[in-house]
């Protein structure tokens, strides 16, 4: 493979992010193997086989990156389907406290909603609270979601709608993409439709395939919550971005419904709509990468790891 470490870990979380996970994994472990530490975190998450338990390659891959300082490796040593002795549990988990607690004390919310993962909810919503309180959108966005799950104590009939909307809408605002899917359906509900997608088309600009895939079903006619006016050739452009981009190792099933609802689309139009939305499509692809979210988009070596 004539590619560096860095450039094999890229080209191999594109194609994660883009479900093509057979090939992932090929980039992913030759970046491992050449010494990144993200790239050991990473295929150890590709490698996984049981939520509940790790194998023993994962725990080799996890514990490489862990003694390279790297804060997901050592995450990873320290969760309840780790196979890590007590010992190194406890190594790894004082060693992540004490790099977190200084970090929090800095106002870094990401280190304070990481100190709520290490605790796993035992001293119930306080890290990550703090941590949505300093304006960490993925901290805003799950602790919405938690008191949506009926987390938190809200006395005035009506107060937890609202600071659901609120943190959704905080969250959404610094562009956090699910957090505008969730804003989104609240906009939805509200029949604000034309807000709705203002925050639809921010995710659409940063790629994100599920969204971009959710559009060309609105844009269709076929999804029965959100009524745009149906427009053929959008909906056949977001089709064609999305299948042009993504694969289908994720959920093959899936992948097949929505291409054969995207071939019932395409022979309902004209020639010249199809040309439209061809050139639409194209013209998106040239200037935006598709992926699938998660919060591995923000995954960068330098924050990964612990400085001596």
């Amino acid at each position: 493979m004539k590619l560096t470490p860095k450039q094999a870990y890229d080209k191999g979380m594109l194609l994660r992010w883009q479900y093509k996970l057979t090939d992932a994994k090929a980039y992913l472990k030759y970046a491992a193997d050449n010494g990144l530490s993200n790239a050991m975190y990473m295929y150890g998450v590709l490698s996984r086989s049981n939520i509940f338990i790790q194998t023993d390659e994962q725990y080799q891959y996890f514990k490489s990156a862990a003694e390279l300082n790297n804060i997901n490796g050592m995450l990873a040593l320290t969760d309840n389907a780790s196979i890590a002795s007590k010992q190194e549990k406890d190594l790894y988990k004082a060693t992540l406290t004490k790099y977190l607690l200084e970090k929090s004390k800095a106002g870094d919310g990401s280190s304070m909603y990481l100190l709520y993962i290490l605790e796993q909810g035992k001293n119930g919503l306080g890290w990550l609270e703090k941590s949505a309180q300093s304006g960490y959108a993925k901290a805003q966005y799950y602790l919405a979601y938690n008191h949506d799950g009926g987390d938190g104590w809200f006395l005035i009939p009506g107060s937890r709608e609202k600071e659901i909307r609120r943190l959704y809408k905080a969250s959404a605002d610094q562009g956090y993409i699910p957090a505008i899917s969730q804003y989104g359906a609240i906009l939805v509900e509200e029949n604000n439709l034309v807000e709705a997608l203002k925050y639809w088309n921010n995710a659409i600009d940063q790629g994100a395939a599920l969204v971009i895939l959710s559009m060309a079903e609105i844009y269709s006619g076929k999804n029965s919550q959100v009524h745009l006016e149906e427009n053929k050739v959008l909906a056949a452009t977001y089709y064609q971005v999305y299948f042009d981009s993504m694969g289908s190792e994720k959920n093959e099933n899936l992948h097949r419904i929505f291409k054969e609802k995207n071939r019932v689309l395409l022979e309902t139009m004209t020639n010249e709509q199809k040309a439209e939305s061809d050139r639409l499509a194209k013209e998106y692809l040239k200037t935006h990468t598709v992926r699938a979210f998660d919060d591995f988009w923000y995954l960068s070596e330098e924050d990964s790891v612990i400085k001596p």
